[in-house]
């Protein structure tokens, strides 16, 4: 009963269930008990949306189940309440009130909900004396007086301080709307309603907000699609990928699969979505097992897509499912949940839609190995939907459906009172197409051949008894009596009370004998006919779904799975011959296409499968331009290898190479070291092509391998200057003192200390050469600006003295501005006005 109340057609068949129920629970009181739960979860999500005659006999059986259940409907004592609330506020229909009331008066009765309501919904009371006071009915006045007593007596303070409490924050929650309602529409008005949808397909309960009551507001459900964040990457490699090589197939997967992913999640630019799908399903094609580790964030990524895709672009992301379940099959399962979540009654789609759902549900059947019974109650009412509501002329969703009943025809046992029924009303060859009654035949076959199906065996027979004296054509004679021949084999002896009727319209319509019919009712007659034990239909998967189910694996493969492909080694040269560019416009595209060779010719398949996405999505390029070659470089002869690091060595060399080019070639230098591949690229070039990007950290990196290689003490200037622009203070001092330490009887230079800002050595140091060469204007100019930020006034006036003592003006002119600062810093008006005439 309460499947048939939950997958009902119409009003009439629910206000039938509903009347059985009532005399189900009145008549068996302890029995029903242990249901109540069950029955009042069924009935419950049904009660608003309800017409007023059905839910007024609705909330007739939730009043009888608070007699029975008492304390077990508290549980659902919040959406109960807000359910009869509504109810009690619809003014068209009395009958509905007045079985509201009943219900609020029984749950307030055997359920122990007294007080609670009105403070939990403080409109309830204002409801109840409204009623009161405008329905002149003497009986409805006297159950309100009734609920209102065993509703129970409130204080009065305690209920005024409720509605206070209610009308706060029912202005709190529309200010709180009004000031989102700008930012819904432009930032997650695609992902909310995503959400919302996975929310309500998900839970059976799920409530309208419009002129419903609420206890409070609650928490809306996240979305499956963005439940799973993607994988952190850290300088574009996984940071669960250390430790790896970076050269293997299984890296270069996880980072195509992390780059398609994240093109994926950005809701904000669907316009690579379909492409990024198509590539996601062409790289587990010939991997085939390899795709768990990715699956669990693959599947809700499609979703994501389907969600915010463009109005019918859902069709294209349910076929990419299909391929996906028909790639992974088995690994497919831990992640279904939110693919069953798909077929809804409620959006069927178009014809070619409700055919590609169609396919994905036979797909999911192979993949589940007949384990499809806890996910059958989800699937059929869908199939029912598609067959009732086609009114086509050749009822194409319906021959569409027919094959997916037969595929899942073994789990059909406890759901033939809905299949059955519409498939027998299918059989009327006056108005149904004979195509779509042969198709009906050999569903209604499958099924019998499949489960138990004695408790139609009357119907069924009969209405092929019915089809027999239509004078069907050949092939629907056949088929009708294959069915009654499955039908022998199922009932055995109860079969023969039909076999008179059979034989005599199979005499009347002058139809030949059937070899099967025959032998089977002989061996009935001998006591011969063995039952046949169900067997599992397999049947090939129809139309476009074959087509997207076997499109993956067109790729041969090796002996570990994976589709290996030989390097085109003249596509790759052509690609790699550069010519001057007279724009940077022209380099760019000189590296774009060499990056989609490198993938068109990768070895991987992964890398592969991203060259046609990786042609139009710049970004997606770049990200893979250092696997790409790599995959290339390691399999490429040693000349060739020569020739394409030749070529980089020309494009970076021009001096109008942008610096994109050269910050590519540092990445990819970078990328072969932690792979211990080091790129045969002199040290100093990639230091001046650093230097040339400004890439200061990258230029500091290869400056000091190559310090380590050459000790070449030219490089200590640059080192200590890169540290200090990069705010390594600490490592410019460490530079220098190792230098001293290593090499005692190094020359040192007054340079590093100034750089290093250690005046007082540097001080030192011109005092020194003073002494040694005598004075000079480097020397003194030297020793005045190392005076001078050691702020050292006293050993600085004697200088000046002597300097204006001589006739050295290009020295004079050189320190006036020190002097000045020096004179102003030590109060001294005159003597700063002195220098200023100087300057």
């Amino acid at each position: 009963l309460l499947t048939e109340l939950e997958f009902a057609r119409s009003n009439r068949e629910s206000e039938e269930c509903i009347q059985l129920l009532m005399v189900l629970v009145r008549a068996a009181e302890n029995w029903v008990r242990p249901y109540v739960g069950d029955i009042f979860s069924t009935i419950l999500p049904r009660i608003d949306d309800a017409p007023a005659q059905l839910a007024s006999k609705l909330l007739d059986t939730v009043a009888a189940l608070a007699r029975v259940g008492g304390s077990d409907l508290v549980p659902y004592s919040d959406e109960l309440l807000a359910s009869i609330i509504h109810a009690l506020s619809d003014t068209s229909n009395a009958t509905k009130r007045m079985s509201a009331l009943q219900a609020l008066n029984n749950c307030a009765s055997f359920c122990g909900l007294v007080i609670d309501p009105y403070i939990e919904y403080p409109d309830l009371f204002k409801i109840l004396t409204d009623i009161l006071k405008s329905q002149p009915d003497s009986k409805m006045q006297q159950e309100v007086m009734r609920t209102i007593g065993a509703l129970g007596a409130i204080d009065p303070h305690r209920f005024k301080d409720a509605t206070l409490d209610a009308s706060d924050m029912a202005v709190t929650n529309a200010g709180a709307t009004n000031s989102t309602s700008g930012i819904n529409v432009n930032s997650g008005s695609i992902v909310n309603k995503g959400a919302e949808g996975t929310h309500r397909a998900g839970n059976p309960h799920a409530r309208k907000a419009d002129g419903k009551p609420k206890k409070k507001k609650k928490k809306q459900q996240q979305n499956v699609m963005t439940e799973k964040q993607m994988e952190p990457l850290v300088g574009g490699i996984p940071t669960d990928s250390y430790g790896t090589t970076f050269s293997s197939d299984a890296y270069y997967t996880q980072l195509s699969v992390n780059a398609l992913l994240r093109i994926l999640e950005n809701t904000s630019d669907t316009t690579f979505h379909r492409e990024a799908v198509e590539a996601l399903n062409h790289m587990f094609a010939p991997v085939q097992n390899a795709c768990a580790p990715f699956l669990d964030r693959v599947v809700p990524a499609i979703l994501l897509a389907m969600d915010v895709a463009p109005a019918g672009g859902s069709e294209f992301y349910i076929s990419a499912l299909v391929r996906l379940v028909s790639i992974a099959r088995q690994l497919v399962r831990p992640f279904l949940e939110p693919i069953f979540k798909l077929f809804s009654v409620e959006s069927l789609g178009s014809e070619r839609q409700q055919a590609t759902s169609i396919g994905l549900i036979e797909v999911l059947a192979e993949a589940l190995s007949g384990d499809f019974g806890p996910h059958i109650a989800t699937v059929l009412p869908f199939l029912m939907a598609i067959i009732d509501r086609d009114a086509s002329e050749l009822h194409q969703p319906t021959l569409r459906a027919l094959p997916a009943l037969q595929i899942l025809s073994p789990s059909l046992e406890g759901y033939l009172f809905l299949v059955m029924p519409r498939l027998i009303t299918l059989l009327d060859i006056a108005i149904t197409p004979i195509a779509v009654v042969e198709a009906t035949l050999k569903c209604i076959a499958s099924i019998v051949g499949a489960v138990n199906c004695s408790s139609f065996s009357s119907r069924i027979v009969l209405t092929l008894v019915r089809l027999l004296q239509c004078s069907p054509p050949l092939e629907l004679q056949t088929a009708a009596i294959d069915v009654l021949c499955t039908m022998m084999e199922q009932l055995q002896d109860e079969f023969v009370l039909f076999m008179p009727t059979i034989k005599l319209v199979m005499c009347k319509r002058g139809i030949d004998e059937h070899a099967r019919y025959e032998r089977y009712s002989r061996l009935l007659f001998s006591g011969r006919l063995v039952p046949k034990e169900p067997q599992r239909t397999q049947l090939r998967i129809q139309g476009d779904t074959a087509q997207a189910a076997a499109a993956g694996p067109a790729l041969g493969h090796s002996s570990d799975g994976l589709a290996k492909q030989e390097v085109g080694i003249m596509q790759l040269r052509r690609a790699w011959t550069s010519k001057p560019q007279k724009s940077k416009d022209g380099w760019m595209r000189w590296l774009h296409a060499f990056t989609y060779e490198l993938l068109e010719q990768s070895p991987s398949p992964a890398l592969r499968a991203c060259s046609s996405l990786a042609n139009k999505h710049t970004p997606l390029s770049k990200e893979l331009f250092n696997a790409a070659f790599v995959s290339c470089w390691t399999v490429l002869p040693g000349q060739y290898q020569q020739e394409i690091i030749a070529s980089l060595q020309s494009v970076a060399s021009n001096l109008d190479v942008p610096a994109d080019i050269l910050q590519t070639i540092l990445g990819l230098a970078g990328f072969m070291e932690r792979d211990e591949k080091q790129i045969p690229i002199d040290l100093k070039r990639l230091g001046d092509y650093a230097g040339r990007c400004h890439a200061l950290a990258k230029e500091l990196h290869y400056k000091e391998a190559e310090w380590t290689l050459e000790k070449n003490y030219d490089t200590i200037e640059k080192l200590i200057e890169l540290n200090q622009n990069l705010d390594l203070q600490d490592s410019a001092i460490g530079m220098l003192e190792y230098v001293r330490k290593e090499q005692p009887d190094v020359q040192e230079s007054v340079v590093w200390y100034q750089r290093l800002q250690q005046w007082d050595k540097a001080l030192e140091i011109y005092q020194r050469q003073e002494a040694e060469r005598g004075s000079s204007f480097v020397t003194t100019r030297g020793q005045i600006g190392c005076l001078f930020e050691l702020s050292d006034w006293e050993a600085l006036v004697p200088i000046f003295e002597r300097i204006w003592s001589g006739n050295d003006q290009k020295l004079q002119l050189a320190s006036a501005s020190i002097g000045m600062s020096m004179a102003w810093a030590m109060g001294d008006i005159d003597r700063m006005e002195f220098y200023l005439s100087t300057l």
